[in-house]
């Protein structure tokens, strides 16, 4: 049973802490999450000295077997780890690896979480790993790890995302669709974060220099929290998420792949509140329904779910036990109504990554 109901209102042109202006048109979900569904959270072994939330990404031939990819970082490594599961039995984790940054480079938590997206183009199916610059000649600029399976991976600098550019040591998000890959971030202006995109055209190959230039958000939204950023299945509009001014409720709104704008309003996600922006994932059969896992104010992992239109949310319910977390947990969905999970949370004086399955209907 969720805890509240609540129906979506578009908040158009006012800051995500001003009441709604106009109201969407109640509709159903097509597939309400189920918190009971979460497998017990679990602790990936090793590691101890992470700051920032987890990117998590995972692949499965079928429901029973796939592989999970989890990366964090350190005060001055972007380490990453992986395990295979067969017919639901999980292998134990790999020990933690550091990924070697560019020369002359240093990653770290002080430059905000990673972000792991894919995309699939004629010649197969990329990786792009993306974690900010700690130390180097282009302070918190964002660099990307392209890789595809058998082939030498490459870092690139992406243009225009640092410092320099208006943008501090905040989380963002790579996300693919539709044959591009975008970068979604945010800026902190006047004690407030604001959402921007950018997008590189990967439908042939990757262009470290075809990115174009920063998109701003057209609703004008406001937030506490760099927003999150993820797409419906691989060729879906892109859903962006953040947790609102005060009381620090969650808000929502779409970036249209077709057209590359903003849908141009942000829509309220009930009255919960919360310590941080929730992630999102698509999840249902149709691949037309979003997971939302956010940080509560309880420092507890909650969740909720709505549909693709945004026009009704099936409220918030706690995904326990465990209630030290630090950030909302990072989520990815590899198939029909399965979801990855995993986040950061306090262990003594210590910090750990823990992760959790979902599998629904």
């Amino acid at each position: 049973m969720k805890r509240l109901m609540v129906f979506g209102s578009l908040l158009a042109l006012v800051g995500c802490g001003d009441l709604p202006t106009s109201s969407e048109d109640v509709g159903t979900v097509g597939a309400d999450l189920n918190a009971s569904k979460f497998s017990t959270w679990t602790r990936i072994p090793g590691g101890g000295d992470f700051g920032r939330t987890p990117a998590i990404f995972s692949s499965y031939s079928d429901a029973s077997t796939g592989t999970w990819s989890v990366c964090a970082t350190t005060t001055s490594q972007l380490l990453c780890t992986f395990r295979v599961i067969i017919n639901n039995v999980a292998g134990s984790w790999a020990a933690w690896a550091a990924t070697t940054p560019p020369g002359g480079v240093t990653f770290g938590n002080s430059a905000s979480a990673p972000t792991i997206a894919s995309y699939t183009n004629g010649f197969g199916t990329f990786g792009a790993t993306g974690v900010r610059e700690r130390t180097g000649s282009c302070p918190n600029c964002i660099w990307v790890l392209i890789t595809q399976h058998g082939v030498s991976a490459t870092w690139f600098q992406i243009p225009n995302t640092g410092t320099a550019d208006g943008f501090g040591a905040t989380d963002f998000s790579l996300v693919g669709s539709n044959g591009s890959l975008y970068l979604v971030a945010s800026k902190l202006v006047s004690g407030s974060y604001r959402a921007f995109f950018k997008r590189n055209d990967v439908s042939v190959s990757y262009s470290n220099t075809a990115w174009s230039g920063w998109i701003q958000d057209t609703a004008g939204g406001l937030f506490q929290n760099p927003v999150i950023a993820t797409a419906f299945g691989s060729n879906g509009n892109i859903i962006v998420s953040g947790r609102g001014l005060s009381p620090g409720g969650a808000w929502v709104s779409r970036i249209f792949v077709n057209t590359n704008t903003w849908e141009g309003g942000w829509a309220t996600m009930g009255f919960g509140t919360f310590n941080d922006s929730p992630s999102a994932t698509s999840f249902s059969a149709a691949g037309g329904d979003v997971a939302f896992l956010g940080l509560g104010n309880d420092n507890g992992a909650w969740e909720g779910s709505w549909n693709s239109t945004r026009t009704v949310f099936d409220g918030w319910a706690p995904v326990g036990p465990i209630k030290t977390f630090m950030k909302s947990p990072a989520s990815w969905a590899p198939l029909n109504n399965i979801i990855t999970a995993a986040t950061l949370t306090n262990v003594i004086d210590d910090t750990a990554i823990y992760v959790s399955k979902y599998t629904g209907p």
